[in-house]
């Protein structure tokens, strides 16, 4: 009895063990290529998906992407003029300079929407009227 005890506890440990450390890890579940004029492609993980894609300015990539935006994505490629400019939240910006094929004003967050998110008390906008 003692002897199985002990079996069963070491196996339950080892599996457990093993659980913790493959949650760390990010597995590639799938890869889409959706072309078009910036050669986008969305790599699914895990964890979250990656969009990347290249433009006059060079490689992009963005942790960021949602299969649900894809109809919206192709209405703006087929419906709005080649010429419009979007203006966005930034975690859109990439999706629809690659997807949608359109420019964006924003496309990267600022090193103040960075700051601010590790640590709101860094954010100055107001400190020069505060004086």
């Amino acid at each position: 009895m003692n002897k199985r005890f002990l079996v069963l506890a070491v196996a339950s440990i080892l599996i457990i063990t093993i659980v913790s450390a493959l949650s760390f890890f990010r597995f590639l579940s799938r890869t889409e290529d959706i072309g078009g004029k910036y050669n986008a492609s969305v790599t699914y993980w895990n964890d979250h998906s990656e969009l990347s894609y290249t433009d006059e300015s060079g490689l992009h990539t963005s942790s960021y992407f949602d299969d649900e935006l894809s109809d919206g994505l192709n209405w703006i490629k087929t419906s709005i003029p080649e010429t419009a400019t979007f203006l966005c939240w930034w975690n859109y910006g990439h999706i629809i300079k690659a997807v949608g094929e359109r420019d964006v004003i924003v496309r990267n967050p600022s090193h103040e929407i960075l700051n601010s998110i590790a640590d709101p008390t860094r954010i100055n906008e107001f400190a020069q009227m505060n004086k």
